[in-house]
């Protein structure tokens, strides 16, 4: 990968494996730039006492990488309370940001286009969107949260690895199938995949750092309690196979994730897999949006024992079963 600047552009490392002083400087000062629309957007925040919590971005430089590299980020992410989103538009606009072309409901971000900013900012009601079958509340993690060594508010060491391992799921939805299937480790890498390795890098130092210990008995129970098993145990697979001298095997045991085996999605979940096995596909709509399609019969009709994970019950009746496809859809489109 180091002899194709387009691989590691991709996947995100490109600046971390630079040598060159150019490069290093200019790194430097994005992320300097990042960081003081970061705390000008806090102050604002602040001032309209809206809770928030930035999501990776500048927060993971001081807490993952320290002097060794400067963490790449292309915008802002921060996750506020849902029903204080159009106050936090208007601090954004305060702060140097335009205000977002379009709300829709369904959707688990806006996008605020920069103005008098460096970058892009998103600000976020939930994790991730619905078409999943997690029990996650929007507020996710915001109770918990904590300054950061920066000056900026971030998740709880627990709260930010079950984040880290979502949001990689989220974009690298086809990794269980694909696992599943036996593709190779090349497959994973591509980028019709959706992964990037930045993402599995940011798990693997989570794992190693040292500035707070993660409480694994806190992470289990979340996880059972939001049901967010399966991206949890693949993402940590995942980094415990591209990255196999980090501690993600060992975080699969403190877990209790460790007999955790990928399962095969229905015929077009396998199909879409198979189809993307081509190495140098462009990651576009043209790929994303048949795949995110390919999930709905998983969403809409999933094995019993999934739907009753869902519901939090021990077994999914028959009027369960019945209701679920409609109770899904209204979920999706943020009724």
């Amino acid at each position: 990968m180091r002899l194709d600047p387009v691989a590691l552009a991709g996947h995100g490392v490109n600046s971390l494996l630079a040598e060159d002083d150019k490069t290093i400087t200019q790194a430097l000062l994005r992320h300097g730039a990042g960081l003081k629309a970061a705390f000008r957007l806090m102050g604002q925040l602040c001032d309209r006492g809206i809770p928030h919590v930035f999501l990776k971005g500048p927060t993971l430089q001081r807490l993952l990488y320290g002097e060794a590299a400067t963490r790449p980020y292309s915008d802002l992410d921060v996750l506020v309370e849902t029903e204080r989103l159009n106050d936090a538009i208007e601090a954004a606009v305060a702060s140097g940001w335009r205000s977002p072309g379009r709300i829709t409901p369904y959707h688990f971000h806006v996008v605020c286009p920069p103005s008098d900013a460096p970058l892009p900012l998103e600000l976020h009601t939930r994790w991730v969107d619905r078409a999943n079958l997690y029990r996650l509340p929007d507020d996710a993690g915001l109770e918990r949260a904590r300054l950061g060594a920066e000056g900026l508010p971030r998740f709880c060491a627990d709260d930010l690895l079950l984040y880290l391992c979502v949001h990689a799921h989220k974009h690298g939805f086809l990794n269980e199938t694909a696992l599943a299937l036996g593709q190779p480790a090349e497959w994973f890498l591509s980028p019709a995949s959706g992964n990037r390795l930045l993402w599995w890098l940011d798990v693997a130092l989570l794992l190693e750092q040292s500035y707070e210990e993660l409480d694994w008995k806190a992470c289990t129970e979340r996880i059972w309690r939001w049901n967010v098993i399966r991206p949890v145990a693949i993402t940590l697979i995942m980094v415990q196979r591209l990255l196999p001298a980090s501690k993600a095997r060992e975080a699969l045991a403190n877990l209790k994730l460790d007999t955790f085996h990928p399962q095969l999605g229905r015929k077009a979940m396998r199909r879409m897999v198979i189809r993307n096995n081509k190495r140098f596909m462009s990651p576009n709509a043209a790929t994303w949006r048949p795949g995110r399609m390919a999930e709905l019969p998983d969403l809409l009709f999933p094995i019993p024992d999934a739907l009753a994970a869902f519901l939090d019950k021990p077994s999914a009746g028959l009027m369960d079963r019945v209701r679920h496809p409609f109770q899904m859809i209204k979920r999706i489109m943020g009724k």
